[in-house]
């Protein structure tokens, strides 16, 4: 960091936390450290946004959750995904309709050290709780590891109506792509690519009807330091990231 940015000072998490002029406290470390660190941050009286996700399990999660109630304090987990203009217009244009299914697609080439479970499929998940709620049972459908314990992962929730949510995640693709399609009942599809969405109507014709290039991370930025002076409550905040890894559990057979 000192190379690229050497006007920024480096300071210890300790001298942080210390410091009484620091507010609020944004952790982006590896996953295993995230409940450690936010414990800390909570225990000194420091607003948190805290990267996905919150914690390595549910329980890790949940003891950050009522730490932050107990002393009151704005908890955000960086679910960035579900401040993008698109996610919110497509919640929009979904409020009150049936769905057949969902689509999650999501190829990149890259891995990291940490098993894609969690550094990539709680990203769907917290798409899939933000639009649908609470699935009624999620599974594995394909697991497949090459550089890392597992780098391509399909899985599947279902809801209520044979409703179901697919998540197909690879992350050894030679291509990149993000897409998001949703069909509804009346046989309509919406597709979130990129900053767009599109809806193709049941006789095949297909049009753009959204398009907006803001960046999600300052918009949820904004949005949690906007809470902190008593703002609206973020998507994410609160309980959002230990409800992302209760339904992960369930995934895992850990419920």
């Amino acid at each position: 960091m000192s190379e690229h940015h050497p006007d920024v000072a480096r300071r210890t998490l300790e001298g942080v936390l210390a410091d009484t002029s620091v507010g609020a406290v944004a952790v982006a470390t590896p996953i295993a450290t995230h409940a450690k660190i936010g414990r800390a941050v909570l225990g000194a009286g420091k607003h948190l946004l805290i990267e996905k996700p919150m914690a390595a399990d549910e329980a890790e999660a949940r003891t950050l959750v009522d730490l932050a109630a107990a002393k009151q304090l704005t908890l955000v987990t960086g679910y960035v995904s579900l401040y993008h203009p698109c996610y919110r217009e497509l919640a929009k244009l979904l409020a009150g309709r049936a769905i057949k299914s969902a689509r999650l697609i999501w190829k990149k080439q890259g891995t990291f050290e940490e098993a894609v479970e969690l550094n990539l499929l709680t990203h769907d998940l917290s798409i899939a709780l933000g639009l649908f709620g609470e699935p009624s049972s999620a599974r594995t459908l394909r697991r497949e590891g090459s550089v890392t314990e597992a780098d391509i992962l399909e899985t599947e929730l279902r809801y209520p109506n044979d409703v179901t949510v697919s998540s197909s995640i690879d992350r050894t693709s030679n291509e990149r792509q993000r897409l998001i399609e949703v069909v509804t009942a009346d046989d309509e599809t919406i597709t979130w690519d990129g900053p767009a969405l599109r809806l193709r109507a049941k006789d095949g014709a297909e049009r753009e009807i959204f398009r907006d290039k803001r960046q999600p991370l300052a918009i949820e930025v904004g949005e949690f330091l906007a809470a902190i002076k008593g703002g609206s409550v973020p998507p994410t905040a609160g309980d959002f990231g230990a409800r992302v890894l209760a339904v992960h559990a369930t995934i895992q057979g850990l419920q």
